[in-house]
């Protein structure tokens, strides 16, 4: 199944002015109708200072010119590229998760920019669409640009269900006979697996898809995975990076760290999520 409707959350029009073209191109590679959306930054009041309802007004009033700056450069890209495509910007200065996540269910891909100089609220809200959405992510940071239908794709494997869907959403945006790479990271060696295994059943299922499919076991310590993906991915010339998204509870990806937060921060190529 290819991609035919494409979303793009667009956090501020800062954003907008290098994403919009980013996302354009691929809904011109495959034809996909593109559909933006503008959350609105979040409100926290400060009860007893007095003057909320001064300032909800200034607030929406300046989110509403944001939105129409950013309405203004979606159309002039749907207009050069001959795309199909609507615009949606959140009604209200509450609700940005809800307006988000509920507007990008009905995308084959949602596509976010790398989260690494949006405020922490931002950074969140980016994070929570990848959790909860059921949508896979196509995350780009500025210097990153994706050549659609990917040729070359590393795929980040471990035996888990994120693991398994993000190899399947992949499919999506790969080329007939593309070259997939499926790599296992492992602290030591003992660790690699001996024997059959579900990374071995998918590239047999991959080869007879029409695929080239190659499977590597590498080492690396956990705190240095998210730059041995890219390492990688940049090694085999790849064009897209993809893995599965966080595999942890959210309290423990906050108190540890996360893998895909880090991937999330910088995505100096194009980075598929799926959980």
């Amino acid at each position: 199944m290819s991609v035919r409707t494409l979303g793009v959350v667009l956090f501020d029009a800062a954003e907008a002015a290098w994403l919009v073209d980013r996302a354009a191109d691929v809904a011109l590679a495959f034809d996909a109708h593109l559909i933006a959306l503008h959350p609105f930054s979040p409100v926290i009041w400060a009860n007893g200072l007095g003057g909320e309802a001064v300032y909800f007004a200034s607030m929406l009033e300046w989110e509403e010119k944001e939105a129409g700056k950013i309405r203004t450069v979606f159309n002039e890209a749907l207009r050069r590229n001959g795309l199909q495509g609507e615009f949606r910007a959140q009604g209200d200065l509450y609700g940005a998760e809800p307006f988000v996540v509920g507007g990008v269910r009905g995308a084959d891909v949602v596509i976010l920019g790398a989260t690494a100089d949006r405020s922490p609220d931002g950074r969140l809200l980016a994070q929570r669409v990848v959790r909860e959405s059921g949508r896979p992510a196509l995350i780009m940071g500025k210097e990153a640009q994706l050549r659609a239908p990917a040729r070359r794709i590393v795929i980040g494997w471990t035996d888990t269900r994120e693991a398994t869907r993000a190899a399947h959403d992949a499919l999506r945006l790969a080329a007939p006979g593309a070259e997939i790479a499926l790599v296992s990271f492992h602290g030591r060696a003992s660790e690699v697996a001996r024997g059959l295994s579900g990374r071995d059943d998918l590239a047999a299922a991959l080869d007879r898809a029409g695929f080239k499919v190659e499977a590597a076991d590498q080492l690396s310590s956990s705190d240095g995975l998210p730059d041995a993906l890219v390492r990688f991915a940049r090694e085999r010339e790849a064009e897209l990076l993809v893995t599965g998204a966080f595999g942890h509870s959210q309290i423990y990806d906050l108190l540890v760290g996360a893998v895909t937060r880090d991937l999330m921060d910088h995505a100096d190529l194009p980075i598929l999520l799926s959980r």
